[in-house]
């Protein structure tokens, strides 16, 4: 970083000070009026808190989650800056009129003086303009191509380091309201300065990956590390936790500039868990090493949504976003791209067969054990030397369909039920194909319970899973039957899922390549024992 841009920066903070201590100056307008939005949760007497760290669970009665337009510090200084960077107009007082044209005059100053810095100009185009703009060898050779001495007006240059002023003067003490007595503005000139040499040197873009789910309820007061999971030839810690409001700020927008959307993604008001993990890029890397994260933040999602389906069964738990938050100052947004992770972006309901929202959290919290079944399903199911057992996949993937494809009461989730079961149950293939319902029963009845009672209820269970089954897949209309029929369809609804998870589960743990390759000789002991 050269003397003379220290210098401009220097000069810059004077004539903004200048400026901002004259009462003639007013910021009697706001830019971006509906910028921030902040989540905030709030109890009524009615809300449910959980038991050791008295956190509300969303969704549930008695909890109320908004998002407020309230402003904060950082944006009144945000405005502030962007107010201050005005041609001065004639009917300006004269003293403002000096001012604004200093302001101005620095403004212009540091946009020429900045283009003789490659590294900080790349870095600065992309805070700018928003989105990565290649790498850094393409952009030296775009640069080489300008004909003019910059291509973009002075404000863009100025708009690249508004972030940086407006953290130094909170850090400095600044208050938008007493500007005029503000007196460190020493402490802000250092600062920045510091901030654009370390930038000038910095090689990474840093950002959190965040996964939110509406439950179930992680009851800590701390994350949990959850999974080492290997993404892109990276090892990454993935923790599991309760979402603060903070984290759900972003969603405001669906984590979108507010230009593209300005709606709320669907269910935020629900989210209770998130899982995050940290990632790094080269800075200098073109977009498709920054928009194929969303692609690898996908498949973590799925290998943590399909852990916490099976460990809860019962509850209706789905991801009601994916966001990829920046951590370092002038690292670039990353776009949800139409290619990437669009099996979880709200806005793609129209077009895809998936269900967006879903039923609030249980109010029971994941317990140690369960959070080790979580944990342990999805190391499982990670490449390894062990060759991967399809038929499990395969069942995973329509208990998967069954959730997402369907509302919980839709008895069109028999369908997904019986095919997953059928996956696992009678996955022998090439052996004696006859009476295939009865030999599903009695396998799944051997498999998963130890005395004749449970064995018979279970055996019934299935049972009436099929004759339902038969009559949906047949076209048949089942909500015009009988009383007696609706109670059982009902109990079917309840308690399959929670029987297709525990025979996914007791495979992956227990009998995984014995499943997989015996398949024969697995299932002739469970029949004969």
């Amino acid at each position: 970083m050269t003397t003379e841009l220290e210098t401009t920066i220097h000069a810059l903070c004077d004539s903004l000070s200048q400026l901002w201590s004259l009462d003639l100056f007013k910021v009697d307008y706001l830019i971006s009026p509906e910028w921030p939005k902040k989540a905030v949760t709030e109890a009524e007497e009615t809300a449910t808190r959980l038991p050791v760290t008295g956190r509300l669970i969303r969704g549930l009665p008695g909890v109320k989650f908004t998002f407020s337009q309230e402003s904060d510090l950082e944006y009144s200084i945000l405005n502030l800056l962007r107010c201050s960077n005005e041609a001065p107009k004639s009917y300006h007082h004269e003293q403002i009129q000096g001012s604004l044209t200093e302001v101005q005059r620095n403004i212009s100053n540091f946009a020429k003086i900045i283009l003789g810095h490659d590294r900080l100009i790349y870095r600065s185009l992309k805070e700018s303009i928003g989105l990565k703009i290649g790498s850094f060898n393409d952009f030296i050779e775009w640069k080489a191509s300008w004909e003019n001495e910059t291509t973009y007006p002075s404000w863009i240059y100025f708009s690249s380091i508004q972030k940086i002023l407006t953290k130094q003067l909170i850090t400095a003490g600044f208050n938008p309201n007493s500007r005029q007595d503000f007196s460190s503005w020493e402490l802000v000139k250092e600062g920045t300065v510091n901030v654009l040499k370390e930038l000038e040197l910095l090689n990474e873009d840093f950002y959190e990956v965040r996964i939110f789910f509406n439950g179930p309820i992680v009851d800590l007061s701390e994350d949990v590390p959850l999974v080492d999971l290997s993404i892109a030839n990276r090892d990454v810690r993935v923790f599991l936790g309760y979402a603060p409001d903070d984290l759900l700020t972003p969603l405001s927008n669906d984590g979108r500039p507010t230009s593209w959307r300005c709606e709320p993604v669907i269910g935020v008001e629900k989210i209770n868990t998130v899982a995050r993990y940290k990632v790094k890029i080269s800075a200098e890397d073109n977009e498709n090493s920054y928009t194929k994260e969303y692609y690898y933040a996908s498949y973590a999602a799925r290998l943590i949504l399909d852990s916490l389906r099976l460990c809860r069964p019962i509850d209706d738990i789905g991801i009601i976003a994916i966001e990829i938050h920046p951590l370092s100052l002038f690292a670039p947004p990353i776009p949800k791209t139409y290619g990437y992770a669009f099996d979880y972006q709200p806005y793609m309901a129209p077009y895809i067969p998936k269900r967006f929202d879903f039923s609030p959290a249980s109010a029971v919290p994941l317990n140690k054990e369960e959070l080790e079944s979580v944990s342990r399903e999805i190391l499982l199911r990670l490449p390894s030397d062990t060759p991967k057992n399809k038929k499990i996949e395969y069942a995973i993937k329509r208990f998967r369909n069954s959730i997402e494809r369907y509302s919980p009461d839709d008895p069109e989730r028999l369908i997904e039920y019986a095919i997953a079961l059928e996956t696992i149950y009678l996955n022998d293939n090439g052996t004696e194909r006859t009476e295939l319902t009865y030999r599903l029963r009695l396998r799944a009845a051997r498999f998963l319970k130890e005395n004749y009672e449970d064995r018979d209820k279970l055996f019934k269970l299935i049972g009436d899973l099929y004759s339902f089954r038969s009559t949906v897949a047949h076209g048949g209309d089942i909500s015009i039957s009988a009383e007696k029929d609706q109670e059982k369809l009902r109990n079917i609804l309840k308690e399959i899922p929670s029987v297709l998870a525990e025979s996914i589960l007791k495979i992956m743990n227990e009998h995984y390549e014995e499943h997989n390759t015996k398949a024969l000789l697995f299932w002739r002991k469970i029949e004969l024992q």
